[in-house]
């Protein structure tokens, strides 16, 4: 009996040790339902992976950024592996540690924060349960910041300007390293100094007025103090900027201004001293706008262009019936130049004054740049007096070339005359002379009568020479009769016999027809230039080429003598080449003359044909 109720007993503790485990499996599958909608749902991935690294859970997450993972090895889903990835984390989880690290997946280029822990199964066994945090974002929000701190610092380093922080109190807290070259200080020596030590005593209020209102950026210029004493101007910009305890601080960009205050000074200097001359210049000075707007001008402007400045000033003298309309197309073209930054002149206008008198005027503009503006400076100077007077120059001098051209003629002419009747009668009267004596001579018979007679015949012979000499050079018959060519080529030949000088002429073309003037000059001057060369060259050769070039008539001559010095050509007593020079400005033309020693002469002389 007591089997029975100990049988008994024992069944109806089985039945409720049924009832018991019935009771765990159902909460622990309710546990574990609840477990795995909590690993389904939440953000990050989670997976479970045996030690044979074969997967046995992926959360939807990582299935999502992975694909399907069942039959996969770990190293194959995530990796793309075909063998354990050296870096595996796994041995260390199944010795039981939890291992915390980052990894940037290839895959989808994302970055996560790894923890893997080891997770004991029910047969004993260990898996590697991982949870992965996608910090994507942080990491480049990390590496933003990152670059951005490297240009920060970059950017403190590398710039001239100085960065500084102070706290509520005006102590700096952080100064960059253009401390030392902008005042002398190291960056440690500067922590905790005060910036209103820095602060000229003149200038420390309107700093104090400017912190008190930094709630927005403010520029302030003031003078500082360098380390040895002395000051230099500099910029500030500063505002108020919360220190991340609940205060604030201040953050300022600071600027060595010290060369830009000289040279603000140097300009006002030379400001002034434009003005003084520009106002004190004796020729006229305005300025004007690239458009021909006066902006300004002196008293000599006022004076030349018969208006009052303020009449001037902001009307535009391209419109101001100043210039005449074939005048205005050209200081146009000046003002283009100088709005190319070209400056222009000496060029000459004619311009209309307030009371209709024309002035001749010279004019020179240059490009200026004023107080960031560009604008035209212009210097007009009255020539009125200088063109009357080359006028009347003009008008001296072409009386002057008529007279001399007249008296060549009439030189010219008494040559021709003097020539004609040396040759026409002193010809005659000697020939006959010589016929005399010849009949004189058959006549006698006594032997020293007869010689003196043939004495007397000869020199009729040399009388008559000597005439046909002179009447040659005082003007060749052959000049007359047959023209330029011939009778150059004919004074050549004679030239070369009576000196030993070797003569060479050119002549292009060789029917060049002058008028009767100007083949006297041609002939005077080369005549002139031979002659020369035999008395003062010792030269060897001479040459001489006539060319006429459209309508212009050119005689160059050359030797290779001794040469000439640039004093002999200027000799006012070499009256030889002065009639040259005469003989071809009569026609409105010039001789060159050059020489270099042992290098002969040459003569260029240029007589136009118009």
């Amino acid at each position: 009996m007591k089997k029975i109720e100990a049988l008994q007993n024992r069944v109806e503790e089985l039945e409720q040790s049924e009832t018991l485990r019935e009771k765990a499996e159902e909460a622990l599958h309710h546990e574990k339902n609840k477990l795995l909608g909590i690993i389904e749902s939440i953000e990050d991935g989670v997976y479970i992976v045996n030690q044979n690294y074969d997967i046995e859970y992926v959360n939807p997450v990582l299935e999502k950024d992975f694909g399907p993972w069942e039959g996969v090895k770990c190293y194959k889903y995530f990796h793309d592996r075909k063998k354990v990835c050296p870096w595996c984390k796994n041995k260390e989880v199944w010795a039981g540690k939890t291992v915390r690290w980052e990894w940037y997946s290839k895959k989808n280029q994302k970055t996560y924060d790894l923890i893997d822990t080891p997770i004991k199964n029910s047969d004993g066994s260990i898996s590697k349960f991982e949870i992965f945090r996608d910090i994507t974002e942080r990491k480049q929000a990390e590496e933003a910041l990152k670059e951005s701190e490297e240009k920060y610092r970059a950017l403190l380093t590398n710039i001239n300007d100085l960065v500084m922080e102070m706290d509520s109190e005006g102590k700096f807290t952080y100064v960059s390293p253009q401390i030392f070259d902008m005042f002398g200080y190291t960056q440690e020596e500067s922590i905790g100094l005060t910036a209103m030590g820095f602060v000229h005593p003149d200038d420390i209020e309107k700093c104090m007025k400017a912190m008190e209102t930094l709630d927005e950026v403010k520029h302030i210029e003031y003078r500082s103090r360098h380390k040895d004493g002395h000051y230099i101007y500099v910029s500030t910009s500063g505002r108020y900027v919360p220190d991340g305890a609940g205060g604030f601080k201040i953050v300022s960009v600071l600027r060595d201004i010290t060369e830009r205050k000289k040279a603000e000074a140097a300009l006002k200097d030379s400001e002034e001293k434009f003005k003084i001359l520009f106002e004190s210049a004796p020729d006229a000075y305005y300025l004007s706008n690239l458009e021909g707007t006066f902006i300004d001008g002196n008293k000599a402007a006022e004076k030349l262009f018969g208006y009052k400045k303020n009449e001037l000033i902001g009307n535009n003298f391209l419109k101001m019936n100043i210039l005449d309309k074939d005048e205005i197309s050209r200081m146009v073209k000046l003002l283009v130049l100088n709005s190319r930054g070209m400056s222009t002149g000496t060029d000459e206008f004619i311009l209309k004054r307030k009371d209709n008198r024309k002035v001749f005027t010279e004019i020179l503009t240059h490009p200026v740049k004023i107080k960031d503006k560009n604008l035209v400076l212009g210097i007009a100077r009255d020539i009125t007096r200088r063109k009357k007077a080359e006028e009347e120059a003009e008008a001296s001098g072409k009386k002057l070339r008529d007279l001399a051209r007249h008296l060549q003629s009439v030189r010219e002419q008494e040559r021709t005359n003097i020539a004609r009747e040396m040759h026409d009668e002193l010809g005659q009267l000697t020939t006959a002379l010589k016929m005399d004596i010849v009949r004189m001579k058959n006549q006698m018979s006594e032997e020293p009568l007869i010689k003196e007679l043939q004495a007397m015949s000869d020199l009729t012979d040399v009388t008559i020479k000597t005439i046909k000499r002179m009447s040659s050079d005082l003007r060749p018959g052959i000049l007359d009769d047959l023209g330029l060519l011939p009778a150059l080529e004919w004074y050549l030949n004679e030239y070369q016999t009576r000196t030993g000088i070797q003569c060479s002429l050119d002549i292009t073309p060789r029917n060049i027809d002058l008028d009767p003037e100007r083949t006297t000059a041609v002939y005077r001057i080369l005549q002139e230039t031979f002659t020369n060369v035999a008395r003062h060259a010792r030269a060897s050769r001479v040459t001489a080429n006539l060319k006429k070039e459209k309508n212009i008539l050119k005689l160059r001559i050359s030797d290779n003598g001794i040469g000439i010095t640039q004093e002999e050509i200027s000799n006012t007593q070499s009256f030889g080449l002065i009639g040259i020079q005469e003989r071809a400005e009569v026609f409105g033309g010039n001789v060159k003359i050059t020489g270099k020693k042992g290098k002969g002469t040459t003569l260029v002389a240029t007589i136009p044909l118009g």
